[in-house]
C-alpha cells in the first residue's frame, strides 16, 4: 500500500466513524426528545404497596422513590387484611409475600378493575409459572396483568357491530314484520318485551325482544315445556327470532354482537351469591352471541358459562369474533340450545 492509498484508507475510515458518531448523537437527541416527551404527558399510574417482609418493602420503596415519573405511591400497607385494601382508583399493586389465600383474592379483585399487579412468589411459581417476571434490586416479582383490547381492537369491534347489525336488518326486516304480526294476531298483546340487563362495567340497559311468554308472566327464568310461553313464543323461541329485536340494542352502543350475554338485575345478584367471580363477565360489553351461547345451552351451569365466557374475553380478536359469528348460523337449528333452565338450573 502506497502512502496516498494509506492517507485515502484513513480518510475512509474517519468519515466512516464520523458518519458513525452523527448517527449516534442524532439518536440519543430522538431518544432523549421522546423520552422527555413521554414523561411530560405520561401520568404516572397510583401505586399501592401491601407487604409482609420488611427487606421486600425496603427495596420496593427505594425503587419506586427512583422511579417517580412511573410510579405514583399512594399508600403503604404492612401486614394487610382484607378488609383494609381497596383497588378502587390503583393502577398498580406490589404484592410482597403475601399469604396464598390473600393473594388469591387480590387477584381477583385485579383482574376485575383492571389493575397491574407485581407479586413475590415461592419455588412452585418459579419452576411451573408462565407469566411475566420483573425484578426489584434482587428480588424476583411476577407481573399479573389482565388482558384488556386496544383502542384498534375496540374501534374495530364497534365498526363490525354496526356494519352487521344494519346488514342484519336488512336482511331480516321482512321477517321481523311478520313476527310481529303473528304476535299482534295471537293475544292481542305488546309486540316488544322490555327489559333492564346488565352491560359492560355493570351499567343498567333497556333489552329489547319480540314478546313470547304470556302477559304478567312475571320475572322468573324460563324452564323447559314453561306453559307461559305462546304458541307464537314457542316456534320464534325455536329459532331465536325473538332476539333479532336486539340488532337495535347494538347500534344504539349498549350491546355488542359478541359477548356474553346479559342477565337481568336480578338472576345476576342471585348468582353471584353461588359464584362471586360471576362479575368478571361485566369486563366486556355484553353480547348477542358469544362462546357460551354457541357451546353451552339454557341450562348450563352459572359457573360453566363464566368460564366459557373469560376464556372469550382473555383470547379476544376480531377474527374469532366472526368466526364466533358464522357459528351461530349452526346453533339456530340446534334444538337442545334454545331449551329454558332446569328447573333447578342457573
Amino acid at each position: 500500500m502506497t502512502y496516498h492509498d494509506h492517507i485515502g484508507f484513513m480518510s475512509d475510515v474517519l468519515m466512516l466513524l464520523m458518519v458513525f458518531i452523527a448517527q449516534m448523537l442524532v439518536a440519543w437527541i430522538a431518544i432523549s426528545i421522546a423520552n422527555s416527551w413521554y414523561f411530560v404527558n405520561y401520568v404516572p399510574d397510583k401505586t399501592l404497596v401491601l407487604s409482609n417482609n420488611e427487606t421486600y418493602l425496603s427495596k420496593v420503596l427505594n425503587y419506586l422513590n427512583s422511579h417517580q415519573k412511573q410510579y405514583e405511591l399512594v399508600e403503604v400497607i404492612e401486614s394487610p387484611t382484607l378488609d383494609v385494601v381497596n383497588l378502587n382508583g390503583v393502577g398498580k399493586v406490589f404484592a410482597l409475600e403475601l399469604d396464598h389465600d390473600f393473594l388469591t383474592n387480590l387477584m381477583k379483585q385485579s383482574y376485575m378493575l383492571d389493575v397491574e399487579l407485581y407479586y413475590s412468589s415461592d419455588f412452585g411459581n418459579v419452576i411451573f409459572g408462565n407469566r411475566e417476571t420483573f425484578f426489584v434490586d434482587d428480588i424476583l416479582l411476577y407481573q399479573y396483568q389482565t388482558r384488556k383490547m386496544t383502542d384498534l381492537q375496540l374501534f374495530g369491534k364497534r365498526l363490525m357491530d354496526i356494519v352487521f347489525s344494519v346488514l342484519g336488518l336488512i336482511v331480516v326486516f321482512p321477517v321481523m314484520l311478520v313476527v310481529s304480526l303473528l304476535i299482534k294476531l295471537d293475544d292481542g298483546g305488546p309486540i316488544i318485551f322490555s327489559q333492564e340487563r346488565l352491560t359492560r362495567n355493570g351499567k343498567v340497559f333497556n333489552i329489547y325482544k319480540f314478546r313470547s311468554m304470556k302477559l304478567n308472566s312475571g320475572n322468573q327464568p324460563v324452564t323447559k315445556d314453561d306453559d307461559r310461553i305462546t304458541r307464537v313464543g314457542k316456534f320464534i323461541r325455536k329459532f331465536r327470532l325473538d332476539e333479532l329485536p336486539q340488532l337495535f340494542n347494538i347500534i344504539k352502543g349498549d350491546m355488542s354482537i359478541v359477548g356474553p350475554r346479559p342477565e337481568s338485575v336480578s338472576i345476576e345478584e342471585e348468582i353471584l351469591k353461588e359464584v362471586p367471580e360471576f362479575g368478571f363477565r361485566l369486563k366486556v360489553k355484553a353480547g348477542l352471541t358469544g362462546t357460551a351461547q354457541i357451546f353451552g345451552k339454557y341450562n348450563t351451569s352459572a359457573r360453566d358459562k363464566l368460564l366459557m365466557d373469560l376464556y372469550y374475553i382473555e383470547n379476544f380478536s376480531l377474527f374469532n369474533d366472526l368466526k364466533l359469528m358464522f357459528q351461530t348460523l349452526i346453533v339456530f337449528i340446534k334444538k337442545d340450545s334454545t331449551e329454558g333452565f332446569d328447573k333447578d338450573g342457573k
